[in-house]
């Protein structure tokens, strides 16, 4: 109740249509994280109000907050050679479908509001891309830590590029659950005291393995690097795997633009249709004209050539040798209980069933929906989604 009376004072006095109310709103929050008696998650749920009155109210809000954030942080312009970036070369797109949303798949984090006065869209664009590629690769979605990867960094609400999360999940091989440590912005976890910038890297799987889950144990991928996909063919053909990273000017556009050529500002590119590129914001879930937190950058125009110029995405194999680790043979199967994968739903062809390595690998790359591979009888190998009763 006491937080309710909070938020209904600050309505009153602010309102939604005064320059600065997002950051004046967060900046309560703040306030509020560090007194004992707060319900945390009620606090929580009146963010998310505040975001979604903001969103109703959009014609009316003046967007000075919005339009500020990152535009003084200084993003550095190309990867350097730590990041192992490889030009993509296919552009080949006669046969890819024309239109792919990886939002409507459930493979990307819903947008967020990286709050104002803190820099953070280079990390939150990086997590979202590398999350959802790994999720994409392993058929295992499990949400990943924007925090950690600013903490580990030590630049909090600091701009960075986003490929620069890629680079720092490979190098470290150790990435920590949205559940271990949450989006707090400026604070590295949710407590009673505030904590600096420089207090921050305790908080980091990489350097405290033995105080954080580390997704990668049930996710079994390589992170070989980052790619570049700087056309509209390559973007394209990129995008079957997962999201992309951007980043451009969103302080100087031409009028009727959403972007610019540049970079402070950056950005998930999360699929495309027949107009345009769709770009996913990080000004929460309510915003922009589609009411999800999205834009279009149509095609052929500047805002279009702005995301292209910077569109990096993680490149993410599948890990077959350690999927393949986990099997165990049995011996004295029932042949006559088995229930084989459906061939016409997983794709399964011959050469899947050529021997004990290449029918393993097709059942690790299937899932959950292939329990096993079995010798059969007569000399074939097959993929088994039920063994019955043994």
């Amino acid at each position: 109740m006491k937080l309710a009376l909070i938020f209904l004072g600050f309505l009153a006095q602010v309102g939604f249509g005064k320059p600065n109310s997002h950051e004046q709103f967060l900046r309560l929050v703040d306030s509020l994280k560090n007194e004992d008696d707060v319900d945390m998650a009620e606090l929580l749920t009146l963010e998310d109000e505040f975001e979604k009155q903001v969103a109703k109210h959009k014609d009316s809000v003046v967007y000075s907050d919005i339009e500020l954030l990152g535009a003084d942080v200084e993003l550095s312009d190309e990867p350097s050679e730590d990041d192992d970036v490889e030009d993509d070369t296919d552009d080949d797109i006669s046969d890819i479908p024309d239109e792919l949303d990886w939002r409507a798949r459930g493979m990307v984090h819903e947008a967020i509001y990286q709050g104002g006065g803190c820099g953070s869209c280079g990390f939150v664009s990086g997590t979202q891309a590398l999350g959802s590629r790994i999720a994409i690769a392993s058929e295992n979605y499990i949400p990943i830590s924007i925090q950690n990867f600013m903490n580990c960094a030590g630049k909090v609400c600091v701009g960075a590029q986003p490929y620069s999360v890629t680079t720092q999940a490979m190098k470290s091989d150790f990435i920590v659950p949205e559940s271990d440590l949450p989006y707090t912005r400026k604070q590295c976890l949710w407590v009673n005291e505030t904590k600096s910038q420089k207090n921050c890297r305790p908080f980091c799987g990489a350097t405290h393995p033995l105080n954080y889950n580390n997704t990668l144990h049930h996710q079994f991928v390589v992170i070989a690097g980052t790619g570049a996909a700087k056309s509209r063919e390559l973007a394209i053909r990129a995008l079957q795997e997962g999201p992309l990273t951007t980043c451009y000017d969103n302080s100087n556009r031409r009028p009727g633009e959403k972007c610019g050529k540049g970079c402070n500002h950056a950005n998930s590119v999360v699929g495309y249709s027949k107009e345009g590129f769709i770009v996913q914001n990080s000004y929460g879930r309510h915003w922009g004209p589609f009411d999800d937190g999205s834009f279009l950058a149509p095609n052929g125009t500047v805002c279009e050539q702005a995301v292209l110029q910077k569109a990096y995405h993680p490149i993410i194999l599948y890990d077959y040798d350690r999927a393949n680790a986990f099997y165990t043979q049995w011996s004295g199967v029932d042949e006559g209980e088995l229930t084989f994968v459906d061939e016409t739903i997983y794709g399964v062809v011959d050469y899947d069933r050529k021997n004990w390595g290449t029918a393993k690998n097709k059942c690790a790359f299937i899932g959950s929906a292939c329990k096993g591979v079995v010798e059969l009888s007569s000399g074939s190998y097959e993929l088994i989604s039920d063994f019955g009763a043994g």
